[in-house]
């Protein structure tokens, strides 16, 4: 059958229906009012800002990095992750779905995205853990409840809360929600973001954050819009302005080998982060976890091919960012410790 991994419809907030939120998907869509699109919370994450904290991942993002470990949240709506591995072909679920996305070849199960509505119909009828459904709508309040409940519960171990994707830019009023919220109550704030957004946008959202993190990818645009599908001026444009503004930015780079951990590349990226008056850099090494989301989703996976890189060649690339005068450290992402996939 096609499975629900989140235990029948655990994702949907209480009183909520499946038929509310497809309608809710069509009548709000992305960033056009306060509720917001979320695919994920990591509660007392400790790789997405200083301490613990709790972090929102929010659906949408203008870029389509080749190396994305998050590309369920890549897209602007809804969407079924399923992993015919764990489908039983029982076909419990077929008369479920409306749109006859869901049939049987040859016995094997299929999902065919093309008619595919994301309404959910299929995950109540199984149990087997074959389907997800990355992305559910979250009122701001709610939000800020979560986080008010992770603080009482870490005390004064608690640090804040950070607000990734996706990107955060493209659910603008649901962002500033929520961190104007945290500001009043003395929460710390952080958001993480690719910079690939208008500057009236990012502005605003800015002057709410205690803590920006920021990614810079590739200093050639060319490179850039190869590896991401955008050029990188608006990029750093907007990563000026925030610096000429005293914005708390940190810049951080992930490293894709043989994509842009040259040599030539950092050092270009390390002296533009100090022209800027920026004095620390954080290197995201290249991470081969996220691959079987792509065949979930139905996508190719383009860098299966890749390692990570050594510890050798980690402590060069902190080499080269004090020899450009930039405090340089990496960057390493854990599991969180508690990672609420829906509604909780």
């Amino acid at each position: 059958m096609l499975g629900a991994g989140l235990g029948a419809v655990a994702w949907l907030a209480p009183g909520l229906s499946l038929q509310m939120l497809f309608a809710a998907d069509i009548r709000a869509g992305i960033g056009g009012g306060h509720m917001g699109l979320v695919f994920g919370v990591d509660r007392v994450a400790d790789s997405d800002g200083p301490g613990l904290r709790t972090v929102f991942l929010l659906k949408g993002c203008r870029l389509r990095c080749w190396w994305c470990h998050s590309p369920e949240g890549q897209r602007k709506q809804r969407e079924i992750l399923f992993h015919p591995s764990l489908c039983d072909s029982c076909a419990t679920c077929l008369p479920e779905c409306t749109s006859g996305a869901v049939r049987l070849e040859g016995g094997i199960p299929f999902l065919d995205r093309s008619k595919c509505r994301a309404c959910g119909l299929c995950i109540e009828s199984c149990d087997t853990g074959a389907v997800e459904m990355s992305g559910w709508w979250m009122q701001p309040d709610e939000a800020v409840e979560r986080i008010e409940r992770d603080r009482a519960e870490l005390g004064d171990a608690y640090a804040g809360v950070t607000l990734s994707g996706g990107d955060v830019t493209l659910q603008p009023e649901f962002a500033k929600r929520i961190l104007r919220a945290c500001r009043e109550r003395g929460i710390h704030t952080a958001i993480e973001t690719n910079g690939a957004a208008p500057w009236d946008v990012l502005q605003p959202m800015a002057e709410l954050c205690d803590l920006i993190l920021y990614d810079v990818k590739h200093m050639n645009s060319a490179e850039h819009e190869r590896m991401t599908g955008v050029p990188n001026e608006q990029i750093l444009d907007n990563l000026r302005a925030l610096a000429a503004k005293g914005a708390p930015v940190e810049v951080w780079m992930p490293l894709v080998p043989e994509r842009n951990d040259t040599d030539a590349n950092l050092m270009a990226t390390i002296e533009f982060v100090r022209s800027l008056g920026l004095r620390r850099i954080g290197f995201h090494p290249f991470e081969v976890f996220g691959r079987e989301k792509y065949d979930a989703l139905g996508r190719p996976y383009w860098l299966g091919h890749l390692e990570t890189q050594s510890e050798a060649r980690l402590a060069e690339i902190l080499a080269l960012a004090a020899a450009g005068g930039l405090e340089g450290w990496i960057v390493r992402t854990v599991e969180a410790s508690s990672r609420v996939a829906g509604h909780a």
